[in-house]
Order: C-alpha cells, then sequence, then structure tokens
C-alpha cells in the first residue's frame, strides 16, 4: 500500500495528478509540467517533499561519526551550514545521496532520499554502533516544503519573523524560524538551480502552514508543482536523481561529482576509490535532432556501443531536448559527436555540459 504525506488532502482538492512514486502518493503535476517548470523559473514555486527521510544524530561523537558516514567533509564547516554528500558503501558505490546539516558539533540531521529511507537507516545505525551517539528517525513526523523561485526570498519574507536573516541567508546555510507560532528550520537549498527555500516542520502544524502560504499565492503568483517540473528542473542544472544516475554500483568519482569526495579524512569507502580506475563517466548531451531520450536508451558513436542514458527529457528554458548518461572514458569530451538509440533508429546528439541552465 502507497503511503501519503500530510499533504495528500492538499493535493487532491487541488486537482493534482497523483501517481505511486517509490512506494508514495505524489502529485506528478497540478496543471502542466511546462507552466510548473516556468513558474519556477521566473517567479516562486510550492513543491511537496515531505517523502524525504530526515534523521536526527546527536551525541558527543555524532560530528566524528557523520564526518567519516559521508565522502564530503562537515567537521569544518560552521553550526548552520549544510553540505550534499555521497553515502558510500565499502566497495565506493552510492547508497544513496543526501544532505548534512550542522547544528552543532554534537547535533546533526541527514536528509535522505524517499526510497532509500528503510535501507539508509538500516546502514546508518549499524555504522554508528562503535560511536557514542543517539539516532533519531524522524521522516513520519516531518513535513518538507520546497518554495523555489525567484521571487521565493520576497515571499517567505512576508511570513518569517525574522526577515532580516532570511533575505541575508547564505546558499547551502539554515537557521530555525518561526512563522506564526509554528517552529520551522529554514534551508537555503533546493532541487531546482534556482533562489529557494526547503521548509521543515512538525506535521501536526501543516494546515495552519499551508493556511498561510496559500492566503499570500495569488499576491505573488506562487504556482503549484509536482514531481514531473522538479524533475525537468533538475535536469536542466544537472543535478542527480538516485537510482537513475546512480545506485549502489556507481561511484561518486564515475558520476562525475568527485569534488564531494574529500581525501584528507577517513570515511566509508575511501579505500576502494583510491583503487578505483574508471572505465566510464557521466556526461550531459544535447539532441541535435527533434527527438526525445529516456532512462535506458542506448548510446552510440560510430555504430559502436558506449554507453546508456540514465536520464532525460525536454529543456523547456532551452526549448532542447537534453539527457544524461553513463559513456566510456574517450567520449566523455565536450562536443564529442554521439547517437541516442530510439525505437531502433539512432538520433544524432553531442556531449556538452551538464549544467545546461546557467
Amino acid at each position: 500500500m502507497p503511503k501519503k504525506t500530510p499533504l495528500y488532502d492538499f493535493h487532491i482538492e487541488h486537482n493534482a495528478k497523483v501517481i505511486d512514486f517509490g512506494g508514495w502518493l505524489m502529485p506528478v503535476q497540478y496543471t502542466h509540467i511546462k507552466n510548473e517548470h516556468l513558474a519556477v523559473r521566473s517567479q516562486v514555486g510550492l513543491f511537496d517533499a515531505s517523502h524525504m527521510g530526515e534523521f536526527l544524530i546527536t551525541g558527543k561523537q555524532a560530528l566524528i561519526f557523520v564526518d567519516y558516514l559521508v565522502t564530503n567533509a562537515i567537521a569544518d564547516k560552521k553550526n548552520g551550514k549544510t553540505i550534499y554528500s555521497p553515502l558510500c558503501n565499502d566497495q565506493g558505490g552510492f547508497i544513496d545521496d543526501l544532505l548534512v546539516y550542522k547544528f552543532s558539533p554534537t547535533k546533526i540531521m541527514l536528509v535522505v532520499n524517499a526510497s532509500n529511507i528503510e535501507k539508509d537507516w538500516n546502514w546508518v545505525k549499524q555504522k554508528s554502533e562503535p560511536f557514542d551517539v543517539t539516532l533519531e528517525d524522524q521522516s513520519a513526523d516531518t513535513v518538507l516544503l520546497a518554495l523555489q523561485g525567484p521571487k521565493s526570498a520576497d515571499f517567505l519574507s512576508t511570513l518569517v519573523k525574522q526577515p532580516e536573516i532570511l533575505k541575508s541567508l547564505e546558499y547551502y546555510s539554515f537557521y530555525e524560524e518561526k512563522i506564526l507560532d509554528i517552529s520551522l528550520l529554514i534551508s537555503r537549498t533546493g532541487y531546482t538551480g534556482e533562489l529557494g527555500f526547503e521548509l521543515y516542520f512538525h506535521k501536526k502544524h501543516t494546515q495552519m502552514m499551508l493556511n498561510e502560504i496559500m492566503a499570500l499565492a495569488d499576491s505573488y503568483n506562487m504556482t503549484l508543482c509536482g514531481l514531473g517540473a522538479r524533475d525537468s528542473l533538475r535536469l536542466e542544472k544537472g543535478y542527480l536523481l538516485y537510482g537513475n544516475d546512480m545506485n549502489e554500483t556507481i561511484t561518486p568519482i564515475e558520476a562525475d561529482v568527485a569534488w564531494t569526495v574529500k581525501w584528507n579524512k577517513d570515511f566509508i569507502g575511501k579505500e576502494a576509490l583510491q583503487n578505483l580506475k574508471p572505465s566510464k563517466k557521466l556526461i550531459g548531451f544535447e539532441m541535435l535532432e527533434n527527438r526525445i531520450p529516456r532512462h535506458g536508451y542506448k548510446i552510440f558513436s560510430k555504430g559502436n556501443l558506449i554507453g546508456e542514458v540514465t536520464s532525460g527529457g525536454i529543456s523547456f528554458s532551452l526549448g532542447k531536448n537534453i539527457g544524461m548518461g553513463y559513456v566510456q572514458l574517450p567520449y566523455a569530451e565536450l562536443e564529442t559527436p554521439i547517437q541516442i538509440e530510439i525505437r531502433d533508429k539512432k538520433f544524432s546528439a553531442k556531449v556538452v555540459k551538464k549544467t545546461f541552465v546557467s
């Protein structure tokens, strides 16, 4: 039986098209994916991301433990900072990719992908045994809303009690706030590549928070957005999607996020990554013919199979068809001509930067 977020009834009331997404009933769109996508690029959009998981890690060794758990470094960050990081297995493959929130050296939160909550929780629990830490899975009680777009700061500043902090908040930073008497965490993060904020609060405040947000919706031309726009927006920025662009057999080096691997510390999977001799790399590509690439399509060069598409679709911002995929290393250079096989026919494309929209 698929799970529902605390906003499920809200989605139905607003005529969302709801689908089963990784075991969750989630809105894929409210009107049209293109409209929702462009609204986030030009105005402001609201997403329900409450299917994501939140693990709280506290205790004397919380910071030491989490810094060992993930490949990126959190120990040298100030309180109130967030990092993006792979969570790797002993072989260096992605168990997940996640966000790490540093409240203090004794209090850290991990935000994990919805489809991986149980797997991640078991892994984190197992690896925590030698450390003096306490773990709490807060996923079921936490609502996560993403307010994204160039007008998101103006929108949110009319609701919060400390708008000056919100307006000056740096990218990948967070602080604790109040709207009415609702305590929440506001993070300047998101999955769209736009100015945006993610709001974490207890599910008991869901209706009150929605009332406050929706009361301002018309004034700021806010658009309700579903997973379809979330996917097309993240693809334009070259952001990875777990299960498509990486899994437990793919390493951060192959996924072209080597910048998230900090070699000057110890972490799970370090030895395997140090010994890795990669033969493939995740690339971005642009179709040169009017065809849409999709996950699983084969990539060719001069008739030779060289890789496979992991994510693909329409860039509504650029009016082009774009994608990402793994290819053998000699074909990963920018401007390399490639072909995408679609229904037994091959169509021209070229390798480009994965940040399709700057």
